[in-house]
């Protein structure tokens, strides 16, 4: 798989941060892909707080139904796929960009070849239905130097505000690993693909990947420390590979 130079970690402060994603914005065009008949107003709340957040940032963001063809990312920069969407509909859709991909919808991992296709196995979610483990909101920071750690110090935070359904994938060794579910060691919940990196199943990331636990209702429950997370996952994925 791709290996990358070491990278430093962030020094800089909240504020300096979105003033740097601020200038990254411009000019960048953004695929929100998520699902427009949703029955559920706290989720359509939530996708029109986190696009209302993109457009004051600067994207030009453009927004895409599960259902539409993937060839609405054509000209774009960057594709973020909601966990408003549906897994099935969504189905293998932008598993084959080679731009960088946002997914929010953990359950589409494997379709997008970031993870292995056993559910409840491979990958799962902390909700008391399908999981022996409870709702969740603290992660535990495992890559602090990692530019998607946005300068936290190692160990657990705050990701968000409430406990709540909290993803987690046993991802392949070419996944760069940057947070885990507290006292779960083996259960990632953050974590990236570098452009050229193997993924699940010998799949080759054709653009930069990264797995952001956020689901459907959950944007407006993002801890300050979180929406910086999501933020330094945005500039991430839009940045240039170290030489």
């Amino acid at each position: 798989w791709a290996v990358s130079s070491p990278q430093a970690r962030v020094t800089a402060s909240r504020e300096q941060q979105r003033v740097a994603l601020e200038r990254l914005a411009r000019g960048k065009k953004v695929l929100f892909v998520r699902r427009y008949d949703l029955p559920w107003p706290e989720n359509e709340a939530s996708d029109l707080a986190q696009l209302a957040w993109l457009k004051s940032l600067g994207f030009e963001v453009s927004t895409a139904d599960h259902m539409e063809p993937d060839s609405r990312a054509q000209g774009m920069d960057l594709v973020i796929v909601s966990a408003s969407t549906n897994k099935y509909k969504l189905g293998i859709k932008y598993a084959d960009a080679n731009l960088p991909v946002l997914l929010l919808e953990a359950k589409a991992v494997d379709a997008l070849g970031m993870v292995s296709r056993r559910r409840n196995v491979d990958y799962g979610v902390n909700d008391h239905k399908e999981s022996l483990y409870p709702p969740e909101n603290y992660v535990n920071l495992v890559r602090s130097y990692h530019p998607i750690g946005a300068g936290l110090p190692p160990g657990q935070f705050k990701l968000f505000k409430t406990p709540g359904v909290l993803a987690w994938s046993r991802p392949p060794a070419g996944a760069q690993v940057i947070a885990t579910i507290p006292n779960q060691p083996e259960h990632a919940t953050l974590f990236a693909f570098e452009k050229g990196a193997t993924m699940a199943n010998d799949m080759v990331a054709p653009g930069r990947r990264v797995l952001f636990p956020l689901d459907a209702p959950r944007f407006p429950d993002l801890t300050e420390d979180g929406l910086a997370v999501y933020g330094a996952a945005l500039q991430w994925l839009l940045s240039r590979p170290a030489p």
